[in-house]
């Protein structure tokens, strides 16, 4: 397959701490069908050895796997590093993997199919294996799931009703391992926001999609193509566990509410979305009676209608 630019897919991997599993992201990488890719690892100085790791493969295949640093030598984020790679990509296409996901050997040769199909889409993503299985402990095992996508077929959506289904629980936020966009539409998007570090790192990659999402035909495929590593040492993880996943989701919300407003993004509809998740956040015992009041009424409305079509 031809490695020109036009067909070319760059990988983004940053890389902190994640030792224990770089070699088999990097593997799943290799492992692809398609194979016209480069990989751009951005060493995220985390202080243990993937640095060493990432060097090792770089060293190997230099013509296709690229190990960069910060200037500085620091640690500056996910999303430093991430804008980092991005500047350094010669692809058409940019494919999005955090260092302790895997794909399975078919993600960017269908996916690249899709977006050849659809030119109008600027970002393509499906669902994700919720993988807690990679323990190959049997209690783990049998917590793998699929969440819910939102959508039963692949599905174009124009901007901005992606991002409002989003915002109130109708469609699901896509794991960064499962996304690939053109590299046009991150350079129309500006790229990641630099900002969002410390206590709301968790919600960096919330912040780019949704930047994306005001500006592009989005298409959700339901089909997997990775497996998203669950563990306690990941970012969301770490929120959580320390009781800062909230206030960042609700500092994510207050940007998004005013990016909107300062760049005239988006419609009254999406407006309505971020009020209605930013009550959320605030008072989650208030919307979980209202949320599952719904549901009880949708499952009177639901046997109503068996009963009459039972008549």
């Amino acid at each position: 397959m031809s490695t020109d630019a036009r067909s070319l897919v760059s990988v983004i991997v940053p890389v902190y701490r994640a030792e224990r599993f770089l070699r088999e992201t990097i593997e799943s990488v290799r492992a692809q069908r398609y194979d016209a890719w480069e990989l751009i690892m951005v060493d995220d100085a985390g202080g243990d050895g993937s640095a060493a790791i990432a060097g090792e493969y770089a060293a190997r295949e230099p013509h296709r796997i690229t190990l960069l640093s910060h200037a500085d030598g620091e640690n500056r984020g996910a999303s430093a590093s991430r804008n980092l790679a991005i500047r350094h990509a010669r692809g058409a296409y940019i494919a999005l993997l955090d260092a302790d996901d895997v794909w399975l050997p078919t993600k960017l040769h269908e996916q690249v199919q899709l977006l050849e199909a659809h030119p109008d889409v600027g970002m393509l993503f499906g669902n994700s294996l919720y993988w807690y299985g990679w323990t190959n402990l049997p209690a783990d095992r049998a917590r793998d799931r699929v969440p819910e996508l939102g959508v039963s077929d692949d599905t174009v959506f124009e901007p901005p009703r992606l991002l409002a289904r989003c915002l109130r629980g109708a469609a699901a936020v896509p794991c960064p391992c499962s996304v690939i966009l053109r590299h046009d539409a991150v350079t129309r998007s500006g790229g990641f926001n630099e900002q969002f570090t410390g206590a709301n790192a968790s919600s960096e990659d919330l912040v780019f999609f949704a930047k994306v999402m005001l500006r592009e035909h989005v298409l959700v495929a339901n089909r997997i193509w990775d497996r998203y590593r669950r563990h306690p040492d990941s970012v969301y993880e770490r929120a959580k566990a320390d009781g800062l996943a909230v206030a960042a989701r609700y500092h994510y919300l207050e940007w998004l509410r005013a990016y909107i407003e300062t760049n005239h993004l988006g419609d009254d509809a999406l407006r309505d979305a971020v009020e209605w998740a930013m009550a959320r956040e605030r008072e989650p015992r208030a919307a979980g009676p209202a949320t599952r009041w719904r549901r009880f009424t949708s499952r009177v409305a639901d046997r109503i209608r068996r009963q009459r079509d039972g008549d």
